[in-house]
């Protein structure tokens, strides 16, 4: 019995550091594959104009974007707070720490995953996992219907008004909004309303398979406390959406570029989807090029485009960069 205890432990330590061995070849070529996308993006993008667009900054409208930015992110600790108080009580304080230690994580992390790590400061207040984790996943998705939404609109703006996008491309771009959209409402629904993920839970052995059952618990709770205030939520969310895209308004005040607001409201939802996806840290290099190529489109050169979105990059640390304090280091 000892002996067999004994090989079950040697195996479980093996298949650690083989997972450990793994996640570090997974983060060398995301690395890898950020810095060629970023080489590519300056090889093809950086030209005289995108050094003297960033030497002739306007510095009051910069601040007034890291300023918007930290706002937006306030109005989203308070729909985090609203949302985890329908299970346990905290204060404001404690969630927008947090929520900053988050957000700035998911700048270094693939496919901005790091975000979720905002449950870890949480955790340490009193307030469990899988609370804040059930609460991340209702604001996420809905996020993503929002931004679905968005695409639509922005797809119908640019195409019939701005005439940026040909009318037989902008079909495609519609379908595939459309598309997320149903996919997301579809996905919210079966998770918050069905029981087929408890079922399928139960009837396959996989890894943390007690955990993420206690967490489908949680959510459905929350689905019951939330039902009265869901329009709550859903105007915090669209404030939030407005107050980030004006930091991109404003950001583009600072490179002196000349885009209606509207724009910038539409754009900026839609095109850091890409910075979602996980094959770069923080969406580097992808985050870069499409929106450099998506201001093209709208008139910019691509010289001052590249100079606004790594301005962007900057505010946005900028303002994220004190939620390290929630960092544990060791």
């Amino acid at each position: 019995m000892a002996e067999e205890k004994e090989e079950e432990k040697a195996q479980e330590n093996s298949d650690n550091q083989k997972s450990k061995y793994i996640k570090i070849i997974k983060r060398v070529v995301q690395i890898v594959i950020a810095v060629l996308l970023l080489y590519l993006v300056f090889d093809l993008f950086w030209t005289e104009t995108t050094l003297d667009t960033l030497r002739n900054v306007n510095v009051s409208f910069f601040i007034l974007a890291i300023v918007f930015h930290l706002i937006a992110l306030g109005v989203v600790a308070y729909r985090f707070k609203m949302l985890i108080e329908f299970k346990v009580k905290t204060t404001y304080k404690n969630v927008y720490w947090a929520n900053l230690y988050g957000m700035l994580m998911g700048e270094v992390t693939p496919g901005k995953s790091g975000y979720f790590l905002c449950v870890l400061p949480l955790e340490r207040k009193g307030i469990k996992k899988r609370i804040s984790l059930s609460c991340l996943i209702i604001i996420q998705v809905m996020d993503f219907i929002l931004r679905g939404a968005i695409g639509i609109f922005a797809v119908i703006y640019f195409t019939l008004y701005l005439q940026a996008i040909p009318l037989s491309e902008s079909t495609w771009y519609i379908v595939i909004s459309v598309g997320l959209i149903v996919l997301f409402l579809l996905g919210f629904y079966i998770l918050m309303y069905t029981s087929l993920p408890v079922r399928f839970l139960k009837r396959f052995n996989i890894p943390y398979k007690e955990k993420m059952l206690n967490g489908l618990e949680i959510l459905h709770d929350t689905r019951t406390a939330t039902r009265g205030r869901i329009w709550e939520i859903l105007i915090l969310t669209v404030l939030a959406w407005v107050l980030t895209g004006f930091r991109w308004v404003f950001i583009g005040y600072a490179f002196g570029l000349d885009l209606p607001i509207i724009a910038y409201l539409l754009l900026q939802p839609l095109i850091t989807l890409v910075s979602f996806i996980p094959i770069t840290i923080g969406g580097l290099g992808l985050l870069e090029g499409g929106v450099v190529k998506a201001l093209n489109l709208l008139g910019v050169s691509e010289g001052k485009a590249l100079a606004f979105v790594l301005g962007d990059r900057v505010a946005v640390v900028a303002a994220e960069a004190a939620g390290i304090k929630e960092h544990k280091f060791k």
